[in-house]
């Protein structure tokens, strides 16, 4: 497994509607985040709907730190400059209220949280 993935366990992710659909993680690894004193951290991670793989610009967003209004204007640029849009979040129940509050606008798209980690966006470009 990629440096920085764990293996979910059933706290550690949202289940998914049917068995076909993918499983949705929020929880990152904590090996990797307990050394920057986070035994906890979580995160939501989207992009564009036609981005591809390799370097590509990002408006990271934190959770609660940033207001309503906020990331109503981020989810705007986000779009306007299909940059992808990392969601970081201080507890799980932020980072799923995220996954459905800000409902990634209609050019970007949920990732997969493993996937997004290891760096695999999309196709390489």
């Amino acid at each position: 497994m990629p440096a920085g993935l764990h293996s979910p366990s059933p706290g550690d992710r949202e289940l998914a509607p049917s068995a076909a659909a993918p499983i949705w993680r929020t929880r990152l690894d904590p090996r990797a985040t307990v050394d920057i004193g986070l035994p906890e951290w979580f995160a939501v991670a989207c992009k564009p709907h036609n981005g591809r793989g390799g370097a590509c610009s990002a408006v990271i967003v934190r959770i609660p730190e940033a207001s309503n209004a906020q990331i109503a204007h981020t989810l705007k640029v986000a779009d306007k400059r299909r940059c992808r849009l990392p969601f970081r979040c201080d507890s799980r129940g932020q980072a799923n209220a995220i996954a459905k509050w800000a409902k990634p606008g209609p050019r970007h798209r949920r990732v997969l949280l493993e996937l997004a980690s290891a760096g695999l966006w999309g196709p390489p470009t």
